[in-house]
């Protein structure tokens, strides 16, 4: 029914052995709304979605002229060759805990709570090449403990944040701008690998690698998967994988020691701009996607000739010495 609503669990585990008794555990409540346009029920749910569709743009953007935040991103996107945001259409909002948002750039579950500030989110669709969702989230509200129970309460309504594939947008004044633009103009993360980049030194059956990733782009690369592998014949023997975010003209650093007890070998670092650990919402093409492997040979003097020419021909689009 539309309204305001609160679920709450209890687990009762009992044992194979008896003798263990049973246990009961309460379980985090369930705090949720649902709302009906058309029933007054609804209202105290709807309400957090008005106040985000109906804020004074002026009061969430100084540089933003004073008119309802919906029909102010509607106007946006009607004037941008490559967006559509209807605020007519219930698709076009949706409530979230603003902390989600966080999780899911970290590639997190987030921790369950039933309270925590509410955010109202107007999902923006994108016509970037790649089927995108733009989302812009604002803050409307808290769900609170009172007593036994739970009060949602009211803010004023504020910008929390503005995701659209990888820009990083802090104002609302900007977004015009950047709509505006050729996608191939946004701003995206360009990584790439080179060989002087990797650095080892053998001790033992151990190598110690130490490695360079950058990224000349304009955007962050976030959560890229690294890969830093040790391998003889290119087949591998050690491996250590990171998930970094490279921010935008910079670089970060990833170091292992990996077990190589063969005479000679190869360390190959290759980088990852997409994988199953990336917000996909957040995640932009590389221009330069061949640029992302690179090894380099260990104990060359015990290799045989020709053994890092043998390499580059087998890996394609690499470099290395």
């Amino acid at each position: 029914m539309p309204g305001r609503h609160t679920l709450r669990f209890t687990a009762r585990l009992t044992f194979a052995d008896a003798t263990l008794g049973v246990e009961t555990r309460e379980l985090p409540a369930v705090v949720y709304g649902i709302y009906d346009s058309d029933a007054a029920e609804g209202f105290e749910v709807r309400s957090f979605i008005d106040a985000a569709r109906e804020a004074n743009a002026r009061e969430l953007d100084p540089l933003l002229p004073p008119v309802a935040f919906g029909r102010w991103l509607q106007s946006v996107a009607k004037a941008a060759p490559n967006a559509d945001f209807e605020p007519a259409h219930e698709h076009s909002w949706e409530a979230h805990y603003c902390d989600e948002r966080l999780a899911v750039e970290r590639n997190q579950s987030a921790a369950h709570s039933p309270v925590g500030d509410l955010c109202t989110v107007a999902v923006l669709a994108v016509a970037d090449g790649h089927n995108g969702i733009g989302r812009i989230w604002i803050r409307t509200g808290r769900i609170e403990r009172a007593g036994e129970g739970f009060s949602w309460t009211a803010v004023p309504a504020s910008l929390e944040a503005i995701e659209l594939r990888s820009a990083d947008l802090t104002t609302l004044s900007g977004l015009p701008a950047l709509l505006a633009l050729p996608v191939p103009a946004w701003p995206s993360p360009d990584i790439s690998m080179v060989p002087e980049d990797i650095h080892v030194v053998r001790e033992g059956d151990a190598v110690h690698v130490r490695a360079f990733v950058r990224n000349g782009g304009t955007a962050a690369a976030r959560e890229a998967q690294i890969h830093v592998t040790a391998s003889v014949e290119g087949v591998k023997r050690a491996s250590r994988t990171f998930l970094c975010t490279v921010p935008a003209n910079g670089e970060v650093e990833v170091a292992e020691s990996l077990a190589l007890a063969a005479p000679y070998g190869e360390i190959v670092v290759h980088v990852l701009q997409i994988s199953d650990h990336t917000a996909v919402a957040q995640w932009a093409p590389d221009p330069t996607p061949d640029d992302g492997l690179a090894f380099r040979v260990v104990g060359r003097e015990h290799a045989p000739a020709g053994y890092a020419d043998k390499l580059l021909k087998q890996c394609g689009a690499c470099r290395g010495f």
